[in-house]
This record gives C-alpha cells, structure tokens and sequence, in this order.
C-alpha cells in the first residue's frame, strides 16, 4: 500500500490516485460510525450483487469499524440479491444491524438525518444534491470529494473505496458467472493503472466542463 502524507497525516490508500486527508474535517474517519446505503452498494455491481456489501461489512468488522445499514422497501425485488442474498439481508435486519425503510420513503432521508445527529460517514454513490439545502455539510468537498460520503466502484473483483482504504477481493462466486475464476483474478499493477487513468481522465472531464 501506498502511504500518503500530508501535513494532518493522510490515511493509507492502495493506489495513488486522489489524496484524502480526513482530518480537514471536525469529525474523523478514525472511530466514526459509517452508515451505508444498502440498495446503492448492493445495485454496485450486477455481476457480484449482494456480495460486495458482504465483502465490504466483513472488511469493516474485521478492522473494527462500527457500521449501519440502510435499505430502501424496495431491496426484496432488486435482481442482486439472487442466490442466497435475501437470506444474507434478512439476517442483518434479525441482528439489527440493517433496517429496511418503510415503504414510500428514501433510505436518503434517514441515513442523511443519522449521520447529521451523530457526525457519521457515509459510503455512497449517491450525490445527495438535493439534500444539499437542508445538510449543507454533504456538499463540503475537497480536492479529492466529500469529506464525509464516500463513493466505491467495483473493478475485476475488487471492491474499491479509496477514501477508506479498501481493496478487497469480493468473496465467493460472480453472480451469474459464465468465465472461468481464472478470467476475473486481478492484476494489481494492471488495475493500479487503470484506475488512475480513469481518475485522470475524469478530472480532466470535470475541467472541461462549461
């Protein structure tokens, strides 16, 4: 792993591609709660479905990061889940770990709210522009995004969240798989590479912007 520094110290990143110090803001990363937005990360990949929350919570609890989920009614119907995925949700809801949101609401709205009350973080791709008004603090970025809502992205088979730190092999099989496992072992220095060409070339998009 690559550590980047700053003058607060930055937090371990697996690639350098976008530098995120999390002590620019009041609340730290270090000992926060995240909240995460279970529909948007299980919907992250329609290969691996629900296995990248999986994979994401069992990196959290295996370095001892405190989290909530949140899902939107709607997560019962979502095609992701096939296999044993509602199973897997349903056991986070019995441990209450998970809630499932009433029917006709936003997950945004409570999650947005909890982490408003408590200074949690958020890990979503979620934008939450229009809640901007109401929690001026989700549209607090740096250079490098939002202090406190931070985005994954799914690549080969590793679950990516630079601001977090996490590169981690998504577990068990592809949902719907028809390659071999061959096919889908990544090739770190590969991918290292083409994240930071996509990072490029989105910040380059973004500059160009009228």
């Amino acid at each position: 792993m690559i550590k980047e520094e700053g003058k607060n110290g930055f937090r371990s990143s697996p690639y350098n591609c976008k530098k995120f110090n999390v002590q620019d803001d009041s609340m730290s990363l270090d000992n926060a709660t995240i909240l995460i937005d279970g529909n948007n990360v299980v919907r992250g990949s329609l290969r691996y479905g629900w296995k990248v929350l999986k994979t994401l919570l069992d990196w959290l609890d295996n370095n001892k990061t405190e989290w909530f989920l949140y899902f939107d009614a709607t997560i019962w119907y979502v095609k992701e889940l096939e296999g044993d995925g509602k199973t897997y949700i349903e056991s986070l809801v019995a441990d209450n770990r998970a809630k499932v949101c009433p029917s006709r609401t936003e997950a945004d709205s409570f999650i947005l709210l909890h982490a408003d009350k408590t200074g949690s973080h958020i890990i979503s791709n979620d934008g939450y522009k229009k809640w901007e008004a109401k929690y001026p603090w989700v549209a607090t970025r740096t250079e490098t995004g939002n202090l406190r809502v931070h985005k994954f992205m799914v690549v080969e088979d590793m679950l990516s969240i630079p601001d977090v730190g996490i590169w981690e092999k998504i577990g068990a099989t592809a949902n719907n798989a028809t390659e071999s496992e061959e096919l889908h072992k990544v090739n770190e220095p590969y991918a290292t590479a083409k994240i930071a060409a996509w990072c490029e070339a989105a910040e380059w998009a973004e500059e160009t912007q009228v």
